[in-house]
Order: structure tokens, then C-alpha cells, then sequence
């Protein structure tokens, strides 16, 4: 199951999880055909994750013939948690050969229990896992941090949506996003 989200908006979240200083460096983050995550710890390599540029990594996800890939819009998702749900179930029961009956009450309880504000209380009580520490800053950047507060539209500078929209076009056609 592989979770695309509209690019315009992963960078703001890319610039604050990484601590990165402008637009600019997301942007170069973000079109890197080449682009790995890894950690360093006493000179030594560790948790090595080829990403690639955004396009790259989400074409490598649903084009492979290896596997039966289900891509999900992030933005259907927050809109229409159940019935995205309901189809992730339906795949997984297709995919592996289960018959495992979609129960929409635990199904509304678990969109609960994983909504970014319960979620966002959460880390703000107990931390977060995934939360990344700062390079810069050596504290913990908040993993749950914009929600629906997120809307590229009113945030990014003009300069970074065209860049953004112009690179990543044929891609945002295709996955029905708003060309602007």
C-alpha cells in the first residue's frame, strides 16, 4: 500500500522534519534522482534508504510487476477515511488471498484513535517515535506539526509552487491534482 501525497505540500513538511533552511534545499531534497536517508553513528553507515526524487519514488511503487501495489491519496484519505479504508481492507483480502470482513464500527474507531489531533496529543504527551531529532537544534522535531494547517497554496512562496508544479506536472496530471 503506498501513500502518495501532493508534493506541494510534502515540502513544507521535508523543510521542518529535516530542519532545512529555505525552500530551495526541500526543492533539491525533493527533485534528487539520487537521494538516500541514511544515519552515522561512530563512522559507521547505518539504516541506508534510497529514496530518489519524489516522482521516482512513487513511480517505483506502483509500477512494479513484482508485487500488487494499491496507491492511496493522502488527501482522499483525510477526506473519506472510511471508504479508503474499506478499499485498503478489500486489497488486502485480495492480495492475500484472505476474506477478512470490513467492520465499519471498528473501522470509525480507528479513524478516531488515528486522527492527527488525537495523534498530536499523543506526541505531545508521550513523544513520538518517529520524531526526528534536529541536527541543528538537537531537540525533537515535533513529528504530528501542521495538520490540515498544511496547504501549500497559502504557504509556499510563488517561486517554489511553480518550480514544484512545473518539475513534477506530467506526475500531478496524472494523480488528478490541482495544476496551478
Amino acid at each position: 500500500i503506498y501513500i502518495v501525497r501532493d508534493p506541494r505540500n510534502i515540502i513544507t513538511s521535508l523543510k521542518d522534519y529535516y530542519e532545512l533552511e529555505t525552500y530551495d534545499e526541500a526543492l533539491e531534497f525533493m527533485f534528487n534522482e539520487k537521494k538516500i536517508l541514511y544515519e552515522e553513528i561512530n563512522k559507521k553507515y547505518l539504516n541506508f534508504n534510497f529514496l530518489g526524487s519524489w516522482s521516482f519514488n512513487y513511480k517505483s511503487w506502483v509500477t512494479t510487476k513484482l508485487f500488487p501495489v494499491l496507491l492511496v491519496k493522502y488527501e482522499d484519505l483525510e477526506e473519506k477515511p472510511l471508504e479508503i479504508l474499506e478499499n485498503i481492507i478489500s486489497f488486502i483480502n485480495r492480495a492475500g488471498s484472505s476474506n477478512n470482513k470490513f467492520d465499519k464500527k471498528k473501522a470509525i474507531n480507528s479513524i478516531k484513535n488515528c486522527s492527527f489531533d488525537n495523534l498530536d496529543q499523543k506526541e505531545k504527551l508521550h513523544g513520538f517515535p518517529e520524531a526526528n531529532l534536529g541536527e541543528r537544534t538537537k531537540k525533537k522535531i515535533k513529528f504530528f506539526n501542521r495538520g490540515k494547517k498544511n496547504n501549500w497554496k497559502l504557504i509556499l512562496p510563488e517561486d517554489i509552487k511553480h518550480k514544484l508544479t512545473t518539475k513534477f506536472n506530467d506526475d500531478l496530471k496524472k494523480l488528478n491534482y490541482e495544476i496551478q
